[in-house]
């Protein structure tokens, strides 16, 4: 295993890219998966929402990525988790308008 694919140094890269990309959050990494293997999440770390959760990759693997795709891949989770919680309000938002409209028909 060359020192490009340890796992150490992968973490690195990925906690670097993150504070490019997201000032002001955190980033904890799971330590439950596999060893070669990172699973991380990324939270606010003024109201501790945890904002995005990454399926676990092999360290080999985010090696072989270019900054740029990591970046990209980092920016994709980003997107798909801010997508996700924001249907969650707006079907919440829709589900107690609907009670208040019966409600108020009541």
């Amino acid at each position: 295993m060359t020192s490009k694919t340890n796992y150490c140094v992968q973490r690195t890269r990925i906690i670097r890219t993150i504070q490019a990309l997201t000032p002001g959050f955190g980033i904890a990494f799971d330590e439950s998966v596999m060893p070669d293997w990172i699973k991380f999440r990324i939270e606010d770390q003024t109201t501790g929402t945890i904002r995005v959760l990454s399926s676990p990759e092999r360290a080999s693997l985010v090696a072989q990525w270019t900054d740029q795709k990591l970046c990209s891949y980092l920016k994709h989770l980003m997107v798909v988790w801010l997508g996700l919680s924001r249907r969650k309000q707006h079907s919440r938002s829709k589900r107690s308008q609907r009670r208040t409209m019966n409600f108020d028909l009541a």
